[in-house]
């Protein structure tokens, strides 16, 4: 490959270049540990526009890239240039790196080389991206540090409670000759039920925290439990696949070809078979846009405005609009969601530390009343 000295219109906007060699080199960020995964696949998105763009060989800009990430990404980032490396077409090195971009990302690219719209493609997928930086999931990951702190140091105090504490108070009362007063932290049932409880909790917030911190883990949780019950919303996994078909339509191409690479590489098997249904039904002779509602993907209102604007520049700004409005309908889902289980769970945990303090005080003041 050769290494002409770049210049800014080779330089993706979040770059900066510090110094040039054989080999090209650059800074994506300093702080490329506290990035999150969509900042870092904005960041890629922008190096792959300018190599095709500038019909750049990939292979050695990223493995450069990779060398400014760090952790995970930066394994999958090689594995990505490693592929490049052996020649392998660049969409499809992607499709062998999961989580490197995201799954509808790869499949926009997918489409888009295959239809001729990688400019459009590119453009709407950073447009897209940019204007939801916090999709991300930072304020989740946050609560879930809260609660597995929280949680850890409560199933600290149990233990104390019930390895000093709690024989302490026991071994007293049986001195004394005293009855062990009723619902008090000296009921070891009770304690070894709260220690069990704790324990189950905490486990279960650091695997809530690996799932918010780590793609791939996310990745696997998913395909493993894909199903019926746990797939996302139909309207949040539509969304990307209007967007597409909004690049199709303001580039004039056949929505009916787009249909059939979308649902021969799409990884939910509700939106292929809804794809391969809307295809049969223009295959038959219905319209584009009817054969998408019949289909699930549009609704009926959403047919008559794309039918009222014979414009494909208009019908395709329409098609964005509906994937951003089931993109923003989604997100206050997922905040209402959180909104809700940060105080049930804070509720949870003050829960048992008014159980400890109650029964504490308790053991005490039946302690002092026998004394006196």
């Amino acid at each position: 490959m050769t290494n002409p000295m770049p210049n800014s219109d080779l330089i993706p906007s979040a770059t900066v270049p510090l110094r040039y060699g054989i080999r090209p080199t650059f800074r994506v960020s300093r702080m490329g540990a506290m990035e999150s995964l969509s900042t870092r696949q904005i960041s890629l998105l922008e190096l792959l526009e300018v190599l095709h763009r500038e019909r750049l060989e990939p292979a050695a800009w990223v493995a450069q890239y990779a060398n400014e990430e760090s952790g995970w990404y930066r394994l999958r980032l090689r594995q990505f240039a490693n592929r490049l490396a052996k020649g392998t077409p660049w969409v499809e090195a992607l499709e062998q790196t999961p989580d490197v971009l995201s799954d509808d990302q790869v499949l926009a690219l997918r489409l888009a080389s295959q239809s001729g719209t990688l400019d459009t493609a590119f453009a709407s997928l950073r447009s897209a991206a940019s204007s939801n930086p916090l999709e991300s999931g930072s304020n989740w990951n946050s609560m879930l540090v809260y609660w597995c702190v929280v949680g850890a140091f409560l199933v600290g105090v149990l233990m104390i409670f019930e390895s000093f504490i709690s024989p302490t108070f026991r071994k007293i009362f049986h001195e004394m000759e005293l009855a062990t007063p009723a619902n008090s932290l000296l009921q070891s049932v009770q304690m070894t039920l709260a220690l069990r409880v704790g324990f189950i909790a905490v486990g279960l917030l650091v695997f809530g925290i690996l799932i918010g911190w780590s793609a791939p883990i996310r990745r696997w949780i998913r395909k493993w439990l894909r199903g019926k019950w746990l797939s996302p919303s139909l309207a949040t996994t539509t969304a990307p696949v209007l967007r597409m078909l909004a690049i199709i339509a303001r580039e004039g191409r056949p929505i009916v070809g787009a249909l059939s690479t979308l649902a021969k590489y799409h990884s939910d098997s509700r939106i292929q078979q809804r794809l391969l249904l809307a295809r049969n039904e223009m295959e038959q002779g219905a319209s584009d846009w009817e054969s998408l509602r019949i289909s699930g993907l549009l609704s009926t209102p959403e047919q008559r405005a794309l039918e009222s604007c014979p414009e494909k520049r208009s019908q395709a700004w329409i098609l964005e609009q509906l994937a951003s409005k089931r993109e923003s309908d989604s997100q206050h889902r997922r905040t209402l969601i959180e909104k809700c289980m940060h105080p049930a769970i804070t509720l949870f945990f003050g829960g048992i530390v008014f159980w400890l303090a109650y029964t504490t005080i308790g053991s005490v003041y039946s302690l002092v009343v026998a004394l006196s």
